[in-house]
């Protein structure tokens, strides 16, 4: 073994390290590395070559054909290092060549982890923009305040957070927590709170959304039958039924936000960013049979996993469409959707929770 090119004996007895894997969040790989993927710049990513134009090459871009997704450096030293020179950047030792006296590292050994592509990047919009749905709007229309459906939520959160036992609480959310109460849509509703207290209210908030809505269209439909049973002709109030409960939908949302959720597929989308990411916490928490965490996932186990990355997005890129053209500051898209993606396909070389940073997330 040379030591400061003198050869001398076996050092630990013979044993070496190999270094397989840098975890991180991307700010940090960028800053301290040197490579391209600041999410400020023009080229947000480290693992692809998305950019920030209004070309499919764009990094918001989540549609299947979006050409970014494969163009990534995992597994492609060489496009990658034609990537960082074309970005003025120089490579840093730890990715050159052993035989260049580097490490040999990609990219790919950069490993992304869920707390802070998740728990600290997606979870705070998805969460923040479903609590306010539920106070900014009448589908909780027992209450007629903002505050006063807050303080309905919250009394039905801690109800389930004691049923299921959950570890990691909140200890009070109120609207300034992820809105202006007096403001509503002057900014994006974002939650505040920490990693673990975040996923663990995501499957909270998923099973009351569900509830509310149920709720909310049982009464509707209790109404719109006592119009159906009052008026004399049956047959036109019962080819009108749907548009009338369609009108209705648009009215129980309140004057803030009454373009959105003028009928049942903006609720279905609601449901179905909570449901896929729910999914994807419950498929990285996969255990072996003696209760080990699996440093690889089975393939199966990936393959739904992507599933739902793929789904999640597809359905939030729905509803911040939806918004923007009701002119609603609603569901915004940070560049964390797109590492999401990434860390969706980074399951095929490791387990997620074998990388992550926090031993309660």
């Amino acid at each position: 073994m040379l030591v400061a090119g003198s050869r001398v004996g076996l050092l630990a007895g013979g044993f070496f390290l190999i270094v397989w894997g840098c975890k991180g969040d991307t700010e940090f790989h960028c800053n301290h590395f040197r490579i391209p993927g600041h999410w400020s710049s023009n080229f947000p990513c480290a693992d692809c070559p998305a950019d920030t134009s209004t070309s499919p090459m764009r990094w918001s871009n989540f549609k299947a054909d979006a050409p970014w997704k494969v163009l990534g450096f995992a597994g492609n030293t060489e496009r990658w290092l034609r990537h960082v020179a074309a970005r003025g950047k120089n490579v840093h030792i730890i990715f050159k060549a052993v035989a260049d006296g580097g490490l040999g590292l990609g990219t790919d050994h950069l490993f992304r982890d869920t707390l802070h592509i998740c728990c600290l990047g997606i979870l705070p919009h998805l969460l923040g923009n479903t609590l306010w749905v539920l106070c900014f709007t009448t589908i909780i229309s027992s209450v007629r305040t903002p505050a006063g459906r807050m303080n309905e939520v919250w009394e039905r959160i801690t109800d389930k957070y004691k049923q299921r036992q959950t570890g990691s609480q909140f200890n009070w959310i109120d609207l300034s927590t992820f809105a202006d109460e007096t403001r509503p849509n002057a900014e994006y509703p974002t939650l505040s709170g920490k990693g673990a207290e975040m996923r663990h209210l995501l499957p909270v908030l998923l099973t009351l959304a569900f509830r509310f809505y149920q709720l909310c269209y049982a009464k509707l439909n209790r109404e719109q039958n006592n119009k159906n049973n009052n008026n004399n002709n049956t047959t036109t109030a019962k080819t009108k039924t749907t548009k009338q409960q369609t009108r209705k939908q648009t009215e129980c949302q309140g004057s803030v936000f009454e373009d959105l959720m003028g009928g049942s597929e903006y609720e279905q989308h609601v449901q179905q960013v909570l449901y896929h990411m729910k999914e994807f916490y419950r498929l990285i928490d996969t255990t072996d049979s003696d209760g080990s965490i699996p440093f690889y996932l089975p393939e199966g186990i990936v393959k739904r996993l992507q599933h739902h990355v793929d789904e999640f997005l597809s359905a939030y890129s729905w509803l911040t469409s939806y918004s923007l053209r009701a002119g609603a500051r609603q569901w915004n898209i940070v560049p964390k959707f797109h590492y999401f993606w990434h860390l969706g396909d980074q399951c095929r070389l490791i387990n997620p929770k074998c990388v992550r940073h926090s031993t309660r997330t």
